[in-house]
């Protein structure tokens, strides 16, 4: 208390001339109970004294590259004097003009570049990018005419019968989970002229975004890395980021990290990020350089004391994902001969993302007078998404009181030994329909066979093979021999014994998926095709052959054989390889678009559907607590068909199969860990349709689609 109230008259006593400007301040809500004040100007100086209602708050300093920083606080007034060293002797400024927070609780960002896509003169679609938030966004509400029309968790939204040539006002908002409410974002549609056009903004806008936070990257392999950034904050919203590599620009994105597949990690590589606004407003570059022994993460330099030291057998250890036993780290506290005090004992992540499935336990924590010895155990469990080899750097910190003695400890991450598994599910465009001899399986063509992706070598969808119900549920029934596969197109057809390739010559999308997955999974991918052409909840031709989770009792629904028949397949993955369930791909809804119960049934038998598959599958490394209906297992759906040639038209969805396709854009709201793919744009001529008419894909569509499946299981993971 002395030392505090001798710095307060200390600071009284200097306050009449000032070798330092006061600092101009911003000071906005940064989430969690947490404040945000950025430097708009003097960001020269050493550090910052912050005062809250008059008192001394805190000191802090500005991270490299950065102009904020953050601090748990509470709505009130705030300022802040700046300090500097020059000459041996600390100058301070005066205290900043003093700004007055409301919350620390931000409301999301308006969602941006809000628009319409007019498919017909009474059917349209709203789509809008998503809205940042220090929290999660939980809905978007959307208005029509100021009266609200709903509630989704995706971003876009099917309007199936608009009257024609008339003009519609739209507004949507973005609802965070502590039910904060963005600025609404508006439009005009005019179904008569097929115009769009948002609503007049304020174009005087010139104010730039924050400076993207905590540039980080990370190495999983010798060539493969990945930078990651927090979001920057813009009164009307951060539309996306530029990056920078080595001065060229290298990707336009509006995520919150980037993906380098093919660097080389004994070289330097300079990354700047800069935040951009619907404006066109540009913030200052965020500064990183990756490779060549520079820091991969924000390093902490750990603190040293002459009253303590740590004596540890090394500071860098293997870690394996998953393992059954712990990792057992001892290691000694030494104190100097005039130090009897008691230690405190723990560790910190040099970086939130090195605490991911980490658990540890230090016994003891506290150490006392005279015991020295400690042991650090660790774990790390399988997450849901599969790893590549990395690093991850913590701080070991021992205290007395008045002493800190900190050592790093780096862990070198092997990821578990288990093939990644993902289920294919649903009708023919899951299946693969595309034009017969699409197929280019040749070295270097799209369709080549890739060691590392296997396949479960599954029987052909015919109800000669498939004739009884037991078969559906029979393992020997299901496969042909061998009974895995290097993964070839068609995935639903069999490889014959004694034969070294197919004979079918079209293609679906789950190779390309796979394809696409590989650079993010040091392991092998094991795809499990349980697909069938014409299928869906709805009761067909024959009713047994049906989706549905379990029986029921509505004549106009099916049986659930097909549901059956996929766990079986899946579980016999599971089982055999020893991998870990990464993903439900799904692609379907076209049968069920033909009856109206089935149509508004549809949502609720797709929950079913997952969440069997999500309880019912075997368990992986991951464990029983990644079994249940709401288990983080990513399901992903995609839009149906909107192509159109001299065949037929499939452009404009009627009223039920727009119910189908509206479940299907909202997924995200319905279904846990759930994520649309928008593949509205892959119609001819660009992209032919397939086989028999426009509601199958073609070759190069599904090529594209698979692609943007993994895209959409990216997102899931990064939730």
């Amino acid at each position: 208390m002395l030392k505090i109230v001798s710095f307060i008259l200390l600071f009284i006593c200097t306050t009449t001339v000032y070798a330092l400007s006061a600092p101009g301040i911003a000071v906005t809500a940064a989430g969690d109970g947490k404040v945000r004040i950025t430097v708009l100007q003097g960001a020269e100086a050493s550090g910052y004294n912050v005062y809250f209602n008059g008192s001394y708050l805190s000191t802090q300093r500005l991270e490299q590259g950065s102009d904020n920083f953050v601090f748990d606080g509470v709505p009130g007034a705030y300022c802040v004097a700046s300090f500097a060293s020059v000459d041996g002797v600390v100058d301070y400024s005066p205290c900043s003009a003093s700004v007055t927070l409301q919350t620390t609780d931000p409301a999301p960002s308006a969602p941006g570049n809000f628009r319409a896509t007019l498919y017909s003169s009474t059917v349209a679609e709203l789509f809008w990018d998503a809205s940042i938030d220090d929290g999660s966004v939980e809905l978007y509400e959307i208005t029509r005419d100021s009266q609200l029309v709903a509630s989704v968790n995706g971003r876009s939204y099917f309007e199936p019968s608009l009257a024609a040539n008339s003009g519609y006002n739209y507004s949507i908002v973005a609802v965070d989970n502590e039910s904060n409410r963005s600025d609404a974002a508006t439009l005009n549609l005019d179904t008569g002229t097929g115009s769009n056009q948002p609503a007049p903004v304020d174009s005087g806008d010139s104010s730039v975004p924050s400076v993207p936070g905590n540039l980080r990257g990370t190495f999983y392999s010798s060539t493969a890395a990945e930078i990651f950034w927090d979001a920057s904050f813009d009164d009307n919203g951060v539309a996306s980021y530029e990056i920078r590599r080595d001065g060229e620009v290298i990707a336009q994105i509006d995520g919150r990290s980037y993906w380098e597949p093919a660097i080389d990690r004994n070289q330097s590589y300079f990354y700047e990020v800069v935040a951009v606004d619907f404006n066109g407003n540009r913030s200052n570059a965020a500064q990183l350089t990756l490779g060549n022994g520079a820091a991969t993460e924000d390093n902490q330099e750990p603190q040293q004391s002459n009253q303590l030291a740590l004596q540890l057998p090394a500071n860098r250890f293997n870690l394996e994902e998953g393992a059954s036993a712990a990792l057992f780290v001892p290691f000694s506290v030494v104190r100097s001969s005039d130090n009897n005090r008691a230690v405190n004992l723990s560790l910190r992540a040099e970086h939130p993302s090195s605490e991911s499935e980490f658990s540890y336990q230090i016994e003891p924590s506290n150490l006392s007078q005279s015991a020295s010895g400690v042991t650090l155990e660790v774990r790390l469990a399988v997450g849901a998404a599969p790893l590549d080899f990395h690093e991850r750097r913590f701080i070991l910190s021992a205290t007395d009181g008045d002493n800190v003695q900190e050592a790093r400890i780096i862990f070198d991450v092997k990821p578990v030994k288990a093939p990644d598994v993902y289920l294919l599910a649903g009708q023919s465009n899951m299946e693969g329909s595309s034009e017969m001899f699409a197929k280019n399986s040749n070295p270097g063509g799209p369709d080549e066979l890739i060691d590392r992706i296997k396949q479960l070598n599954v029987k052909s969808n015919s109800q000669d093979v498939f004739q009884q119900e037991w078969q559906f549920t029979d393992e020997f029934a299901n496969t042909s021999t061998p009974r895995f596969i290097i993964a070839e197109d068609p995935l639903h057809e069999p490889r014959a014994p004694g034969r070294f390739s197919k004979e079918a010559q079209f293609i679906g999308m789950g190779l390309s998926f796979a394809k696409a997955a590989l650079p993010h999974t040091s392991q092998q991918i094991y795809l499990v095709p349980a697909a069938w052409s014409a299928t869906g909840f709805c009761a067909g031709a024959s009713d047994g052959l049906s989706w549905n989770a379990e029986q029921t009792p509505e004549n106009f629904l099916g049986g659930k054989l097909l549901a059956d028949r996929a766990l079986t397949r899946l579980n016999m993955t599971l089982r055999e390889t020893g991998g870990v369930f990464r993903g439900i791909l799904w692609h379907q809804g076209e049968a069920d678009s033909n009856n109206n119960d089935c149509a508004n049934r549809y949502q609720d038998n797709l929950k079913k559907l997952v969440s069997r598959f999500r309880t019912e599958a075997l368990e992986d490394p991951r464990g029983a607590g990644a079994r249940g209906p709401d288990a983080k297992i990513p399901f992903i759906v995609g839009s149906m068909s909107k192509g159109s040639d001299d065949r037929a038209s499939f452009a404009s969805f009627g009223a039920t199969k727009s119910i189908v396709d509206t479940v299907h854009r909202n997924i995200a709201s319905s279904i846990s860990h759930a994520e649309f793919s928008n593949n509205d744009d892959l119609q001819p001529p660009a992209y032919p349709c397939g086989s028999g008419s426009c509601i199958h894909f073609g070759a190069a569509a599904y090529r594209l689609m698979g692609t943007r499946y993994h895209d959409a299981l990216r997102r899931i993971i990064a939730r």
